[in-house]
């Protein structure tokens, strides 16, 4: 985890009361907090810092940090100074505001914003950023290579099983694509994207479907 944290570009937090560990006295380790959240959001800090220094966005550095809230019982002034007063840290200046939602469970819809958000935020172009993106798309087979955009619907369409999958998962990939081709426009047509396919022939389409792709 120390070594995720160190490296990772997003980090959506999914904050309860329980995530800030009431009532612990000092010295009760924290894993949530200590290592994963304090550390990511230190590294935001710092990268905003030198983004600032250098007259660039603070907000285009890395990582992302998204808080996902649910469950505090009064205002959000005071959900916030819970956060602050177990982390140390104002989480109300972050890039995106936070999603509350007061299901019992986080909806698919729900799970779809945050991805948009994160995305969106996430291929921002950032200073010194390239011009390219390297894709993987995987359908069908384990291991999806490390790429700056790998998308692996193997499980979601049957994977190695060679199941067809069921028409609501093909919606599903068919608007998490759409997104990401969204995502991608919305910064000009000037990138180019390599991308590497290992699919079966009805995913194959449906990418190309939405790339405008042969």
């Amino acid at each position: 985890m120390e070594t995720a944290v160190a490296t990772l570009d997003a980090l959506v937090a999914y904050i309860t009361p329980d995530y800030l560990y009431p009532g612990t006295s000092g010295g009760t380790p924290r894993p949530a907090l200590d290592a994963e959240f304090i550390p990511a959001i230190r590294r935001f800090r710092e990268a905003a810092a030198s983004a600032a220094a250098a007259g660039a966005d603070p907000r285009s550095g890395r990582p992302v940090v998204y808080p996902l809230v649910r469950g505090f019982a009064g205002t959000r002034e005071s959900m916030l100074q819970d956060v602050r007063h177990a982390t140390g840290y104002d989480i109300r200046d972050l890039w995106v505001p936070d999603r509350q939602h007061d299901s019992a469970d986080l909806e698919q819809a729900d799970a779809a914003g945050v991805a948009r958000d994160v995305l969106r935020r996430l291929l921002t172009p950032a200073a010194g950023a390239g011009t390219s993106y390297d894709m993987t798309f995987h359908s069908r087979g384990a291991g999806v290579p490390a790429a700056g955009l790998a998308i692996d619907a193997t499980a979601l369409l049957g994977g190695e099983l060679h199941q067809v999958g069921a028409p609501s998962d093909w919606g599903r990939l068919f608007r998490a694509l759409l997104d990401l081709r969204t995502a991608l426009a919305a910064h000009g047509p000037s990138r180019r994207i390599e991308l590497i396919a290992r699919a079966h022939l009805p995913a194959a389409l449906l990418l190309g479907r939405v790339f405008h792709q042969a």
